[in-house]
């Protein structure tokens, strides 16, 4: 049973009772061949369409609104699909973010399309003032949602806070800064904020819970050296710990290029201890698979021959070990991330898609599984290939564990 119980969050906790292994298991975990990374693979090589075709698709799409919407509401939809290429021609020079533009715009412009015609359908066509401005007014709300994703949430990383506190000793103020998902395309302003971030705060421990460069750049040198040189840079402020993230992300030959030889403690199902301040931490790092199975026997096996400690904390990139890791009864707090909060969120629903076996169970935020906390970050970066480069309401984030 955990001696530590949270003292405060801004984060709020949810309780979850979760089977060790979710009840419908993929036939492969072979994420590269999952339904979600063919179709964004797919949709990829898209990006190299000649620009003449690109267009001729975006014409098409002004002809149907035209057909169903009227003169002014196409107008207006091609004026909105202007500034959504504008806005994601700007983002490398803004250095927010390095991913394809054209199926992004595509898409965009699909999106602005379909609610257009779904409104149209919904509104008769007695209803023609009403409908027309409705349909200029929701290409416009378009503009500022696009603006807000692609431009002003990419780049507002938000800390979130834990505090936490041990029954029989007053608070050591120890600071334990958790960094997930960076993703790193070029060094951008994002990692810029995070070295910010983290040379304020002067954290004691640095964990790291694995995803170093984006998907679309895993073969990319200069990605790789700008990895490197972030993470070189964070371990002059403190010590840092690390873990593996996804296989496709972090292969063996990424992770070795970019944390080999640097002061980075990387675990691959193993566990060190760390005294901080008169508490002995222990940090109990699992290699991810993405197959529960064969990752929970690896836990199991590491924990039965773990060292007494003040706190374990284990740092495994996918949340979807926290019910196995608090079966044990050992470990008092869980660090992940891989789900990225859904990246693209709606209010009062919360993400469209996790990456998580347990669906919207374990998508983001604070938990508590039996006597073990978990906190699934939402992360820094983002997805790769086609996948937009955007975040909506769902601002990056790194965490604090005041203990």
């Amino acid at each position: 049973m955990s001696r530590w119980k949270l003292l405060g969050s801004d984060t709020p906790l949810r309780v979850r009772d979760l089977p060790p292994l979710p009840r419908r298991l993929p036939k492969s975990y072979d994420l590269e061949h999952g339904w979600f990374h063919l179709l964004l693979s797919a949709l990829d090589r898209t990006e190299s369409l000649p620009r003449l075709l690109l267009l001729c698709t975006i014409a098409f799409y002004d002809l149907v609104a035209l057909r169903w919407t009227g003169v002014a509401a196409t107008f207006v939809l091609g004026l909105t699909q202007l500034v959504d290429w504008l806005t994601l021609m700007q983002l490398p020079r803004l250095r927010i973010s390095f991913g394809p533009q054209r199926i992004e715009w595509l898409s965009l412009s699909a999106l602005r399309l379909v609610g257009a015609l779904a409104l149209s359908a919904i509104l008769p066509r007695t209803w023609r003032r009403v409908r027309g401005g409705l349909l200029i007014a929701i290409q416009l709300v378009g503009s500022l949602l696009v603006i807000r994703a692609f431009i002003l949430e990419p780049r507002a990383i938000r800390l979130s806070h834990l505090k936490l506190v041990r029954d029989d000793e007053p608070p050591k103020g120890v600071t334990v800064l958790h960094v997930a998902d960076v993703h790193v395309e070029r060094l951008s302003r994002r990692e810029e904020q995070v070295l910010r971030i983290t040379r304020a705060l002067k954290p004691d421990l640095i964990l790291f819970s694995g995803d170093l460069v984006n998907l679309s750049y895993v073969r990319d040198e200069t990605a790789r050296q700008h990895a490197r040189a972030l993470w070189r840079a964070l371990s002059e402020d403190a010590p840092v710990f690390a873990v593996s993230g996804s296989p496709p992300v972090d292969s063996a030959a990424v992770s070795a290029a970019v944390l080999g030889g640097l002061p980075v403690c990387w675990l691959r199902d193993d566990t060190r201890c760390i005294e901080l301040r008169g508490i002995r931490v222990q940090v109990v790092g699992v290699n991810c698979t993405h197959d529960p199975g064969s990752d929970g026997q690896r836990l199991r096996a590491l924990m039965a021959r773990c060292e007494s400690a003040d706190i374990t904390i284990l740092l495994y990139h996918w949340p979807d070990l926290a019910p196995q890791a608090a079966a044990l009864g050992s470990i008092d707090l869980q660090l992940s991330g891989h789900t990225h909060g859904g990246q693209i969120r709606a209010p009062w629903f919360g993400a469209m898609l996790t990456g998580s076996l347990y669906g919207k169970q374990l998508e983001s935020g604070l938990y508590r599984l039996r006597e073990m906390l978990l906190y699934v970050s939402p992360g820094i970066g983002f997805e790769g290939l086609a996948a937009p480069r955007a975040r909506l309401f769902c601002r990056p984030e790194m965490t604090v564990i005041h203990l």
